[in-house]
């Protein structure tokens, strides 16, 4: 069993000595409250203990993933570090070290930072970016770092009066793990993110000149959706300015995403050895 296995829950061995030291008796005001800024929610000193054993438990799954990261390293490579780079990254990784993907690739940007071959692209502002990030912004992140551009939509309600608006923005299908409604608008909220970022770009300015491409974009159960949408021509037509509110077509507005210079350094740093 991997040790990302181990981490997923409190070891027995914590568990139970968390219980044995907490006996009932009166808690001091100040010892309480620390438990509840702790613990963010929740009302008892042995939940907060727990988290705090599990939190534990996790960083020293973070120290020997790192330690055995750098001592895999050849050391003709290894330089020192950049203490702006390391501190930053080690106060930026206790907030993420119960996320395994996460914790996978602060280890990268650490023992990156050591590797001569990695120190002239590590950005100071990687650890913090990482911090911000949830484990499907690094999904998409290495999905799109498998190719050089892919494909990106904008769904747009036509109406009869002239005049587009989107219905749905940034539709990304590159995730074969996300495809429903509630999935593809959590793969629009990330690649949003990402964007803020500056770790990809996304253009409705150029598109793939072969149109086919984006056919897959109209079998989605979200395009079927818009599409219920379209007025049903009354019997003597549309007319103006009647009708001018009306939608007529669902269409697709072609884009492009793709990782900017930064995000390949990222990539290049935080997810690769």
């Amino acid at each position: 069993m991997s040790n990302d296995q181990k981490s997923d829950s409190v070891p027995e061995c914590i568990d139970k000595s968390v219980t044995s030291v907490l006996k009932p008796g009166a808690k001091e005001l100040g010892a309480f409250l620390a438990d509840l800024i702790y613990m963010k929610t929740g009302d008892t000193r042995l939940e907060a203990a727990k988290l705090r054993a599990k939190h534990d438990h996790e960083v020293e799954i973070f120290k020997r993933q790192l330690a055995d990261e750098i001592d895999a390293k050849p050391k003709e490579y290894l330089v020192e570090p950049n203490s702006r780079i390391v501190e930053q990254a080690l106060r930026e990784a206790q907030a993420c070290v119960s996320e395994p993907a996460l914790r996978e690739m602060f280890c990268h940007l650490i023992a990156n930072a050591a590797d001569s071959r990695h120190q002239s692209h590590i950005h100071p502002a990687f650890a913090v970016m990482l911090s911000q990030m949830t484990p499907l912004d690094a999904q998409n992140l290495m999905i799109l770092s498998k190719s050089s551009v892919d494909t990106i939509v904008n769904y747009q309600y036509q109406y009869f009066g002239g005049g587009f608006e989107i219905a749905f923005e940034n539709c990304f299908l590159g995730n074969p793990e996300m495809s429903n409604e509630e999935e593809l608008k959590l793969q629009s909220e990330s690649l949003g993110a990402l964007q803020r970022q500056g770790l990809i770009e996304i253009s409705y300015t150029r598109w793939l000149h072969n149109k086919e491409v984006y056919n897959k974009f109209k079998a989605t159960a979200l395009y079927r959706i818009y599409e219920q949408r379209i007025a049903t021509p009354p019997p003597d037509g549309f007319q103006s300015p009647r009708d001018e509110c009306r939608i007529i077509e669902v269409t697709l507005q072609n884009g492009l995403v793709t990782l900017t210079p930064l995000g390949r350094a990222f990539v290049n740093v935080c997810m690769e050895n």
